[in-house]
């Protein structure tokens, strides 16, 4: 349900962030299930279009450029199975900065049908390169203790409006795109909690909106109207 908004695309990059390691197998699974339109976990593990990279299969203390050269050639041949071909890549934190560069011109122009996931306990380590170009799925995300994501769907328009003047009122710029950053965190751990009274198809227009409006706050478009339209967006969603 959460991740249906890919049944739009033909490709897709995704970093899925926790520090709870089944948090990150469960919600992977997930993804794959929508990609691939089945619950069937066999079918999943058995899926000779699902090509995974992990440090498991290493003896070594982190995944280098060899790795992602041998990997990608798996990764690029016509899937056997299914019209998708995804390339899974546990332990991401442990991708060296020259893998990640090896990694990031598939990212940046991938091919139809193809899918990436990153898992990773540690956001931190990978490169802003890549972390712009990917949609982020953060399960660790810190709250908002002042509002919920549940009050601000309860509350008015013109109450939301004054949630986003609020933030754009902290000084300190990096603070303030921390608690953007933590504003998005919460939309999305909170949705995946099953507010009350929402309809499946307006979660799941809820969770589109927040992917594209943090796609804009990622691009550093103008901060003010990226929160602003996304607050107004979730208001036109739950009028009806």
């Amino acid at each position: 349900m959460y991740f249906n908004y890919l049944t739009k695309r033909d490709s897709a990059s995704i970093i899925v962030y926790s520090q709870d390691k089944n948090i990150l197998s469960s919600t992977t699974f997930e993804i794959l299930n929508v990609i691939y339109e089945t619950k069937n976990e066999d079918e999943i593990i058995n899926n000779p279009d699902i090509v995974e990279l992990s440090m498991k299969d290493l003896d070594k203390l982190s995944i280098g450029i060899e790795e992602i050269k041998n990997v990608l050639p798996k990764f690029f041949l016509k899937p056997l199975k299914s019209k998708y071909k995804v390339l899974v890549i546990s332990d991401s934190e442990k991708l060296t900065p020259d893998a990640q560069a090896g990694l990031l011109k598939t990212i940046e122009e991938p091919q139809k049908g193809s899918f990436i996931i990153l898992k990773t306990t540690n956001i931190n380590s990978l490169l802003s390169t890549i972390k712009s170009r990917c949609d982020i799925v953060n399960l660790n995300g810190k709250r908002n203790d002042s509002k919920t994501f549940k009050d601000i769907l309860n509350c008015k328009l013109d109450e939301r409006l004054k949630i986003v003047k609020d933030l754009l009122a902290i000084k300190d710029p990096r603070e303030r795109r921390e608690n953007v950053d933590s504003l998005f965190n919460q939309m999305f751990i909170e949705l995946r909690e099953n507010p009350t009274n929402i309809s499946n198809k307006n979660k799941y227009l809820i969770l589109e909106n927040i992917f594209k409006y943090q796609e804009y706050f990622k691009s550093e478009v103008n901060l003010r109207l990226t929160l602003e339209n996304l607050m107004i967006s979730l208001f036109n969603i739950l009028k009806y």
